[in-house]
């Protein structure tokens, strides 16, 4: 696991001074080694920087490397796990080795292949790779988005970084907000497109290359997963099939020259992890886990049955408000941007805390997009069939009456919600919906109350990236539709909430359940394998009944979750928001109204309403904005 950077140019774009700079401000991401190169022959200028987290060929795997006559030279961040099989083909196609370094193996598939070598990798990749001969970059970012790669385009030049504040170090684009990308921002917490809320960064997305060639760059998709095929096969076999790939997962991404650990939160994904490395490895294994103090919040009681089943080493990390409150600025400045999650701080310290014991740690992330995790999808399917079961029992012009006067009949809210919902599900668009109930922070009624014209009041085009998504598939059940769209956007965030905050610390994390094998396989399951009745992941369930017990298989999901909505009434915590969001630093930005911000403040304090992800977003945005934007 690295740090990279670089840029490429048809004239000299940066010093080397500059280029040293741009590789400092990602030193966290690879204290072992520091390397940079730089071509300044013309027609095509390029340097490349490197920070190395030493995992593979601790030795030989120095950055950035070259091939065996110094034409062509690369810089990545990740790990290919194939490496070793790519590399027998690759020697007896001719390719000479000097290293054992999965990067050597990248460097040759790209002599042998070109572009097209990013498809025989298996694994978690971010790479530039500088052609000297044709002067050219290639850049390529692995399926799912696991590492970064962000780039800035300016006056032929191309500028890029595993993290968007070695952008902004190289001097030469201005950090400036995004303005036209708020109102998305405040609806969803994330941006879901290539675009980032600094003006002119952008994110290379999962499953793309990047290249620049005199002076132009160009990008495009190299794969994407499909959902229209259908596995037919028989449970059983499909079952059998499933617990080969992910044990198979599992064990590649043990591959390592350092301590190996993870994270357990004592939920299905990570404690079948759990189970599955005890199995494939005999060594005690170090597991790190949460606990926040109050009893409804804390997990570890379910983390220390695993570890004990599992002969593992468990320790166990206690986060309190004041800690977040501390670390939450600095937190943000490694995010790049404003915090969506807000599990991202307990993380942070869990990774510190591993730290303390090994370099390398696998995760749970991605099992929930895969196989349905999430409450939403559940009821999206039920509204679904009640839908069905309501167009032919429910004439229009009733169906037109109930929904003008739903919210007023005198039945539990969560039952209004359903029926609504129902009775709007066979319209030709349903996704809005979706979004409406299931994704947003803000609505767009908020939404333009707190921005009073200042962002724009049109909403126009703020769904847009989602829905194409959504609409990727139109033939596909609505939860085939919420699981791509999920992989493309909610997912990536995920994501990198676990690299920003783990690579903070200077530990890799590894993703078992996003082997691109394995991702391929869930998306052609059956919708009733993924949501049966009430249970959520039925299928991969069922395969873990033979690794875990009932009560940790079935218990429900939480996920390290920080106690927000109780901490932001303490007064602590609460005086620490007010002295941000009620600032005249804030007020003087201009962006938000101050009096609907004071109002979604007071309706929470005095439990009218729980605003607590609301105000979080509204936070991490200021504090984002005075680290990287208001800053000489």
């Amino acid at each position: 696991m690295c740090g990279i950077c670089g840029y490429a140019g048809t004239r000299q774009v940066l010093t080397s001074q500059a280029l040293e700079s741009m590789t400092a401000a990602i030193k966290h991401r690879g204290p072992d080694a520091t390397g940079m190169v730089t071509f300044e022959d013309g027609p095509g200028f390029c340097g490349l920087g490197h920070t190395r987290l030493s995992i593979i060929d601790l030795a030989g795997g120095a950055q950035p490397m070259c091939n065996e006559d110094g034409t062509i030279w690369i810089v990545f961040n990740g790990e290919i796990y194939n490496h070793r099989d790519l590399r027998s083909s690759l020697e007896s196609l001719g390719h000479r080795y000097t290293t054992s370094s999965d990067t050597e193996t990248i460097l040759h598939l790209y002599e042998q292949y070109g572009r097209d070598c990013v498809h025989h990798l298996l694994g978690m990749f971010a790479f530039a790779i500088w052609d000297d001969a044709r002067k050219t970059l290639f850049a390529a970012r692995d399926r799912l988005g696991i590492k970064p790669f962000y780039y800035g385009y300016e006056n032929d030049a191309l500028i890029f970084g595993s993290e968007i504040k070695a952008i902004v170090q190289s001097g030469k684009i201005h950090p400036a907000l995004n303005r036209k990308k708020l109102n998305e921002y405040l609806a969803f917490g994330y941006l879901t497109d290539e675009a980032t809320l600094f003006s002119g960064i952008h994110k290379l997305l999962p499953g793309h290359w990047l290249t620049w060639e005199k002076g132009a760059i160009s990008t495009g998709r190299y794969w994407d997963v499909n959902f229209e095929a259908k596995d037919v096969r028989p449970r059983q076999a499909i079952e059998q099939e499933l617990g080969r790939l992910f044990e198979n997962a599992v064990q590649m991404r043990l591959m390592s020259d350092v301590p190996l650990g993870m994270f357990l939160s004592g939920g299905l994904d990570s404690s079948a992890i759990a189970a599955t490395m005890a199995k494939l490895n005999p060594d005690r294994i170090n597991a790190f886990t949460v606990d926040f103090g109050q009893g409804y919040y804390s997990e570890s009681s379910y983390a220390e049955i695993v570890a004990d089943a599992s002969n593992m080493q468990l320790h166990k990390v206690t986060v309190t408000s004041r800690m977040v409150v501390d670390a939450l600025e600095k937190l943000i400045w490694h995010n790049d941007l404003p915090i969506h999650f807000p599990a991202s701080i307990p993380l942070y310290f869990v990774s510190l805390e591993a730290s303390r014991h090994v370099k390398v740690v696998l995760t749970g992330e991605g099992s929930d997009e895969l196989f349905g995790g999430y409450g939403r999808y559940r009821r999206s399917v039920l509204n679904m069939r009640m839908a069905t079961m309501l167009k032919g029992m429910v004439p229009d012009a009733v169906r037109q009456v109930i929904q003008k006067h739903v919210w007023h009949l005198p039945v539990p809210m969560k039952l209004k919600k359903a029926l609504a919902h129902s009775l709007f599900y066979h319209q030709p668009d349903v996704s809005h919906l979706i979004l409406d109930n299931y994704y947003g922070i803000f609505t767009q009624k908020e939404i333009q109350a707190l921005t009073g014209g200042t962002a724009g009041n049109d909403m126009t085009g703020v769904y847009d990236n989602y829905l194409n998504y959504f609409h990727r598939f139109p033939d596909e059940q609505v939860l085939n539709r919420m699981l791509y769209a999920d992989m493309k956007t909610y997912l990536e965030e995920l994501l990198m909430k676990q690299d920003k905050m783990s690579m903070a610390t200077s530990v890799e994390s590894r993703v078992p359940f996003l082997d691109h094998r394995l991702v391929e396989m869930a998306a052609i399951l059956p919708e009733n394998l993924k949501i049966k009745g009430r249970h959520l992941k039925y299928i991969f369930k069922q395969v873990s009944q033979k690794l875990l017990p009932p009560d940790i298989i079935h218990r429900p999901k939480m996920g390290f979750p920080l106690p927000l909505e109780t901490w932001m009434k303490e007064p602590f915590f609460n005086g620490f928001v007010k002295d941000i969001l009620l600032d005249s630093r804030t007020r003087d930005r201009g962006l938000f109204s101050r009096k609907q911000i004071k109002t979604l403040m007071d309706d929470h304090e005095k439990n009218r309403r729980d605003n607590s992800l609301k105000i979080w977003q509204l936070l991490n945005f200021e504090l984002w904005s005075r680290t990287f934007l208001d800053r000489p």
